[in-house]
């Protein structure tokens, strides 16, 4: 992970300035600060490793987030000040993920794990990593030779069987919702339903949901 930009994303506070300086200190490369707004906005012309600071941004499903999924092909995560019983399908939900810290890990055992990230290897507990192959093995496939969905159609289904409104999933895709009629109107297609409902209960059977 050489020659990557490194990026902590946090709200802008004191705590957050803090913790910055103190991972460009101890770790070598410069960590620089972005926010849930700034981060839409970077040139993505270098790959990226971006540090989720999860105790300072919002707890619920954001754009961000679903703009950083997009953006899978360009960058890896590792989260910062997780809960301690968190899922391996909620670690998954996170693009290219090499790691994760709970918010009790002392300071020396943060950055001796994300050094070995930046070494290139993962910082997940053996047991995580095991829990996270049986969920991957757990999915059921999401195309079949007579169904073939698109990653935006399959993104767009997922979002409706969240409960997602045209409106709410046009925002969270950064798309206009004209766009999102025309992905649900030919998902519909593919899949053989005829409205929002049965679109939900295809999509809640057949695709893994990202978890709230």
């Amino acid at each position: 992970m050489k020659n990557m930009d490194v990026m902590l994303l946090s709200t802008s506070c004191i705590q957050s300035q803090l913790m910055k300086e103190l991972l460009s200190e101890s770790l070598g490369p410069s960590v620089s600060l972005v926010n849930q707004q700034t981060l839409t906005y970077h040139d993505w012309n270098r790959p990226a490793l971006i540090l989720v600071d999860l105790a300072n941004l919002p707890d619920s499903s954001q754009p961000w987030e679903e703009y950083l999924r997009s953006m899978k092909d360009h960058i890896s995560t590792v989260l910062l000040n997780t809960q301690e019983s968190i899922s391996a399908q909620k670690l998954l939900q996170w693009p290219n993920v090499y790691g994760y810290f709970s918010h009790y890990e002392d300071q020396e055992t943060l950055i001796k794990g994300l050094a070995k990230v930046l070494e290139g290897e993962y910082w997940i507990p053996h047991s995580m990593l095991i829990e996270m192959l049986l969920y991957l093995q757990s999915i059921k496939p999401i195309t079949t030779t007579s169904i073939e969905l698109t990653s935006r159609e399959i993104d767009v289904l997922n979002l409706l069987s969240n409960n997602k409104s045209n409106t709410e999933i046009a925002n969270e895709l950064f798309v206009s919702e004209h766009t999102i009629k025309s992905h649900l109107y030919k998902a519909f297609k593919k899949i053989n339903v005829k409205n929002r409902m049965q679109a939900k209960r295809w999509a809640r059977c057949n695709l893994p949901l990202y978890e709230n």
